[in-house]
């Protein structure tokens, strides 16, 4: 018969009250609780114990010792709509989940901001580009870390987002089969539907399928171990306290507070609290459940009536005292709460330990579950900040941010978002002087030509473009004052005799324009056979063809043409005929 049955009995029985309080002299309970513990703990269980510790806490070095053979293609993640697609971030692949920036390293921390989702059920799409570069593996399971995010997994269907095909169709899962044949890159696409409006950090781990079975394993320890010793601890509280209403009674209250703010704790940690207004007042419940414990447990200590009290279970004293005292601290100093938390309960493991000689043999005992129960608070501590997925390789981080309401409950991310957002603005800021500075020495540019343009259009009113070749000249520029050149060329002279009836100002006027056009008609010819013009003189030209005496033959024999059948018929049939010698 055990010692819970046997109280039973006691209870059935009309046994007096204060009879039963006379036999209770020590903490009957806990006292034969333990002593029944270590007789029952034999050497095999304590090796299945050692055995499990060591498979939980050295499995997952074994499987990440053979890294994960997967980069995310061109480092980018895509962002889009159902409308358009934006470009949004650029994310690191490097392992154990490390984003490495110039500036600053961090683990599981939001790498940029995402446009937030307004409505509740808009669809948030994301592209990843995966390249598996080991032929032996072909399927992966992409996770996410994030409970609260159900996601759909799509095949490539191009740049835009269509219908789901199968087998992916209704996949709403944390985890996502993902095929990728060996030495490939595969395109896969993830939407998320808005449930809620506060913000939420989510990343994206590829893992191999005995990865991630491992993991399922653990995280089901966790949700055992996390859930099983706060409730264990609410349901003997209530037990002895309805049972046994004797002086203790402070002591299994405070036991009994203390277990539900642990409840809390392993609840939140293993998010099991949906919504944000649950989240915002986490912080202040589980502090004034702790500081109440720590009241209560602080009264029952300074009775002085109470002489049993050193028999208490070791790990019990230093459990309740080191979490409301390290919470505290934690809080008004904004130190590391676990560091705070080792310190407090090696302290108090201490002071428990001189208060607990008188016990004997059980000092060493009392010690080491002490030590464990340490060790395991650390490591709850260390769980909370963390997401599951801590030592996989993270492909895409990403942040959906709603900075207008509740900033305060993204543990460290406004401080890297505020960092993120004036990198950008500065980035920003010398773009738009670098274009200011382009535009600038454009225009510059620009005015420079329509200057050098003008230039070139005054010089050849002077120096005509035909006369360079026979210089040798390539540009207007490089002809200088004074330059000569000895060349064999031909040279025409083209008289003009033109003769009036009267010379009064009006037949002046009239010479000068005569002469212009007939200028300017017979340029068009000497140009037409590679000759230039050399002088304009009162009664003719003189021009150079830098080629043969045939295309000086032809060019006179063209200007003869010209004066004798249509100068003569179309633009001066009121004047004489004028007379041209070459």
């Amino acid at each position: 018969m055990n010692y819970v049955n046997f109280t039973a009995n006691i209870y059935s029985s009309e046994i007096p009250q204060n009879l039963l309080r006379l036999l209770e002299k020590k903490p009957l309970f806990e006292w034969h609780y333990i002593m029944q513990m270590r007789r029952k703990a034999s050497w095999s269980k304590k090796g299945c114990i050692v055995v499990l510790t060591l498979f939980y806490f050295l499995l997952p070095h074994v499987l990440i010792a053979a890294p994960l053979p997967i980069q995310l293609s061109n480092n980018k993640i895509y962002y889009f709509t159902n409308e358009a697609l934006n470009w949004l971030i650029t994310a690191s692949t490097v392992p154990f989940a490390t984003i490495q920036t110039p500036e600053y390293t961090r683990q599981f921390q939001p790498l940029a901001t995402l446009p937030s989702v307004q409505k509740k059920g808009e669809a948030v799409w994301f592209k990843f580009s995966i390249q598996n570069a080991s032929p032996q593996q072909k399927t992966w399971y992409l996770v996410s870390s994030d409970n609260r995010c159900q996601w759909d997994l799509y095949p490539p269907q191009g740049e835009k987002a269509g219908t789901p095909r199968n087998p992916f169709v209704g996949c709403r899962k944390t985890a996502l089969p993902v095929t990728i044949p060996g030495a490939s890159t595969q395109t896969i696409y993830l939407k998320r539907k808005a449930q809620f409006t506060d913000p939420i950090t989510f990343n994206f781990v590829l893992m191999t399928p005995y990865r991630y079975a491992f993991e399922l394993i653990k995280r089901q320890l966790w949700i055992g171990i996390l859930v099983a010793m706060p409730l264990y601890l609410i349901l003997h509280s209530l037990v002895i306290f309805f049972q046994t209403w004797n002086k203790d009674y402070l002591y299994y209250i405070a036991l009994l507070i203390f277990a539900f703010a642990f409840l809390v704790v392993s609840m939140e940690s293993l998010d099991f609290f949906f919504y944000a207004q649950w989240e915002s007042y986490l912080k202040e419940i589980v502090t004034v459940l702790f500081g109440v414990t720590y009241l209560i447990f602080g009264f029952h200590m300074s009775k002085p009536k109470i002489r049993h009290f050193p028999n208490r279970p070791l790990y019990t004293f230093t459990l309740i005292g080191a979490f409301p005292v390290a919470y505290l601290i934690s809080i008004l100093s904004k130190q590391n709460f676990s560091a705070v938390f080792l310190l407090t309960c090696c302290l108090l493991l201490l002071i428990g330990y001189l208060r607990s000689v008188q016990t004997g043999k059980n000092i060493v005992y009392h010690y080491l579950i002490g030590l464990l129960l340490i060790t395991f608070a650390v490591l709850l501590i260390e769980f909370r900040n963390e997401p599951l997925l801590e030592t996989a390789r993270t492909f895409g981080l990403a942040y959906i941010s709603y900075l207008t309401l509740n900033a305060g409950l993204i543990v460290n991310a406004s401080s890297l978002v505020n960092r993120y957002e004036s990198a950008i603005k500065q980035k920003a800021a010398i773009r738009e002087n670098l274009k200011s500075k382009l535009i600038k020495h454009r225009e510059m540019q620009r005015q420079h030509l329509i200057h050098r343009r003008k230039v070139l259009e005054t010089y050849q009113k002077f120096v005509p473009e035909n006369l360079l070749p026979i210089l040798d000249k390539e540009s207007i520029l490089a002809v200088n004052f004074g330059d000569s050149i000895v060349k064999k060329m031909t040279v025409m002279f083209i008289h003009f005799k033109i003769s009036y009836e009267n010379n009064n100002t009006d037949a002046h006027s009239h010479q000068f324009t005569i002469y212009n056009e007939t200028v300017r008609s017979i340029e068009k010819i000497i140009n037409q056979y590679h000759g230039a013009i050399d002088k304009f003189m009162r009664d003719g030209v003189l021009s150079l063809f830098n080629y043969p005496n045939v295309m000086a033959v032809k060019a006179a024999l063209e200007i003869s043409s010209f004066f004798n059948r249509e100068a003569l018929k179309k633009i001066y049939p009121s004047i004489l005929p004028c007379m041209v010698a070459m």
